[in-house]
């Protein structure tokens, strides 16, 4: 037996277009049902649907007296039914003539949970007039991986006809969620249904009527759609990664709402599900406190436990050391619960409903969070049909902006190792004596553009007195070392990272070091920013390359910062050689950073009596005489490496570079700025000599006015 349900609210001008649509399938009346339920209309449909059932003898009719929503009204037709395959149709949409028999042979042959129509075809008014959208998922079964590339079509998010056992799993659809259809199809796959798409089948959407706007229209239009799309995510909670939950835990749900442009929730999930950072099969899989948490809160929610829901938000609150966007609409959800507990309209998923007025009404949708925070703390007392004093505290102590980064780094610390504060010191102590004794005196004025001397003597000085094993909170060194991205540009180099180095190497090449004190802001990675930049340049070297860095021995890089690059490139080849000509002063500093993080043991400072070590890094101070006598000493250089530091030197330091023709390397990999008033000669670094051919000179995408060139030595070249 098959059971039709359509849900009708409002729906007297398309539901007998709707219902005539049932019986153009060719099945005799006694192998189905229709049960319409009208959920508490304002029109005319009410009439409509008695009239209908006494056409014919296998419709049934449920009324409600009041609105309650389309899952609510589905959970109850279903329960009423008796089916056990079942289709949900719109009491707006048709389906197209003779499907339904195809789909259920389709199930019962292949002995399947549930069958998606081949096509979706969108209309207004006139069937004959239509865009299609073609599903068409990467195997035989539709995968979990499927739901979130929009190639594969709508899938399971529109209707489709699935056996009553999947209904009882899943639970049937989310009361209050505007996308109970959605949800309630990415719920059943994530559950391990099996579904596919049966060939020669198709369903008609209507977009609108007339000039009225689809339902989807209007979620969009009211900046609602990144909100609702947390409300799918919360029935699939379980399936993300810590990674994946705190990136969404921290998303601007209010202002960023645009889909189809990589800017509204759904696109973010969509694309930390093709990152890999879900995993339907492996749900205990790189889940920590803030995963675990998300998930208890989802579920208390969704059984109205709100007590149990506030405990865990209040994890979620310490984690993220206050408020964001979608903690705020959680708690909104949960003050709202409370106070609909046991009273009238205290339904299921009222909650919900009440938490969307409640953001309608404070008008804080599409604008900015940090924007927000003073206009709800003037208007919820207004408003305030849940404020709660523990909520008002709450919203109006939230941390924002350099109290939560800090907070985050806080708690990411907790999971590293602490560093030896005695081998920094006893590193520091060496490299003070060698620079007072001998690199202080190497001039290094005729390499500097104006910027940069001005840094170097707040560098010089801090490094003489006050220089301690927290070094990289200091303002200077922040402000000169450390590349601050925004997250979409974090987001971007950690899928360059991934799709060079695997996600089974990201997190042991990512997994940060104490020394310094970086600030932290990957809870997953547990690691920097600047981290995450470095590694990422390495990665779109070997992507754009197609080099094999397992085959790099001879490593020379210009300007190393405090030495990170150096501690990465020895993580994924630990026994190479790796150079770094620097200021002298930042010779110093890297000595303290990568003996800390290394062992003294694997970091040779060089002097002119000093000899390159093989296998260690290797630190040469820039001094013209010494940085020649090392070219001319070390062979086969596989890569030199050089990130903004050639383009923020002057000519002098880029022919210099250029003379010795890139210590002879295999490999060039620059980055670089365009020209500016603070270095007006970034961009000569892209005269590279005649010995080498560029293989690569575009843009970085995510950080627009800086570029990457890759080039090959033709000498080297076989």
């Amino acid at each position: 037996m098959l059971s039709v349900i359509i849900p009708c609210f409002n729906s007297e001008k398309t539901v007998r277009e709707s219902v005539a649509s049932c019986y153009q399938q060719g099945l005799p009346e006694n192998t189905f049902e229709i049960v319409l339920i009208d959920d508490g209309s304002t029109d005319g449909t009410r009439a409509c649907l008695l009239q209908i059932s006494e056409k014919y003898s296998n419709i049934r009719v449920l009324l409600c007296d009041e609105n309650r929503g389309g899952a609510v009204a589905r959970n109850m037709a279903i329960e009423a039914a008796v089916g056990n395959f079942i289709i949900c149709v719109d009491s707006d949409d048709v389906l197209g003539p003779n499907v339904i028999p195809k789909m259920l042979d389709f199930a019962k042959t292949a002995n399947l949970d549930g069958v998606l129509f081949e096509q979706t075809r969108f209309f207004s008014d006139d069937l004959s007039k239509y865009e299609v959208v073609q599903n068409s998922p990467s195997a035989e079964m539709v995968s979990f991986e499927d739901l979130f590339y929009p190639e594969c079509g709508f899938l399971t998010q529109v209707n489709f006809l699935y056996s009553r056992e999947i209904f009882l799993r899943v639970g049937g659809y989310c009361p209050g969620n505007p996308f109970d259809t959605q949800t309630f199809g990415i719920k059943a796959i994530s559950d391990g249904a099996k579904v596919s798409v049966c060939p020669g089948t198709y369903y008609f959407h209507r977009r609108s009527i007339k000039s009225a706007k689809s339902y989807y229209r209007r979620e969009v239009d009211g900046g609602m759609i990144s909100i609702n799309a947390l409300l799918i995510l919360e029935a699939i909670s379980n399936q993300f990664h810590e990674y994946a939950v705190a990136e969404i835990v921290r998303f601007d749900i209010f202002k960023k709402n645009q889909p189809g442009l990589g800017t509204s929730l759904w696109d973010y999930i969509c694309k930390l599900v093709r990152l890999g950072f879900a995993d339907p099969n492996e749900r205990e899989s790189s889940r920590g406190e803030v995963a675990k948490a998300f998930t208890e809160l989802c579920v208390a929610l969704a059984h109205g436990a709100y007590e149990e829901a506030q405990k865990n938000l209040d994890k979620l609150l310490v984690q993220f050391n206050g408020i964001t966007p979608v903690l705020f609409f959680f708690q909104l959800r949960i003050n709202a619960g409370t106070a609909l507990k046991g009273k009238a309209g205290g339904v299921s998923g009222a909650e919900i409903r009440s938490a969307t007025e409640f953001i309608r009404a404070l008008h804080i949708v599409k604008t900015p969070w940090a924007s927000t925070q003073s206009r709800i703390n003037r208007r919820i007392k207004a408003f305030g049909t849940y404020s709660q004093d523990i909520f008002m505290n709450k919203v109006a102590n939230g941390l924002l902006g350099k109290v939560i980064r800090h907070g985050k780094s806080l708690i990411i610390e907790m999971f590293l190792e602490r560093p030896d504060g005695k081998a920094f010191s006893t590193a520091y102590l060496k490299a003070l004596e060698i620079y007072r004794k001998e690199l202080s005196l190497i001039d290094c004025d005729k390499f500097l553009m104006p910027t940069w001397r001005a840094h170097l003597n707040a560098i010089q000085n801090f490094f003489s007195s006050g220089f301690n094993v927290n070094f990289l909170r200091n303002s200077i060194i922040k402000s000169t070392m450390f590349a601050h991205l925004n997250r979409r540009a974090t987001s971007c180099q950690l899928s360059l990272i991934c799709g060079y180095f695997g996600k089974s190497a990201m997190k042991s090449l990512l997994l940060e070091t104490r020394v310094g004190r970086p600030i932290l802001n990957s809870i997953f990675y547990r690691s920097s920013g600047n981290t995450i930049h470095h590694l990422s340049h390495l990665a779109k070297f070997g992507i754009e390359g197609r080099t094999n860095l397992d085959f790099v021995n001879t490593v020379v890089e210009w300007g190393g910062g405090y030495g990170n690059m150096a501690r990465l490139f020895k993580k994924i080849r630990p026994g190479c050689t790796y150079v770094i000509v620097d200021l002298p002063v930042f010779s110093c500093i890297q000595y303290c950073y990568l003996a800390a993080s290394l062992g003294v043991g694997r970091v040779n400072i060089m002097s002119r009596e000093c000899e390159l070590k093989p296998g260690l890094v290797n630190l040469v101070p820039l001094d013209e005489s010494l940085v020649r006598k090392i070219q001319s000493e070390i062979l086969n250089v596989d890569l030199f490496v050089s990130t903004w530091a050639l383009s923020e030197s002057n000519l002098y330091a880029q022919e210099l570079a250029r003379s010795l023709d890139y210590f002879n390397a295999r490999h060039l990999l620059l980055a670089f700025q365009s020209n500016s008033a603070e270095f007006p000669v970034a961009s000569q670094v892209t005269r590279i000599s005649s010995s080498f051919e560029v293989h690569y000179l575009e843009e970085i995408q995510y950080m627009l006015g800086n570029y990457y060139l890759f080039a090959k030595n033709l000498t080297s070249m076989t």
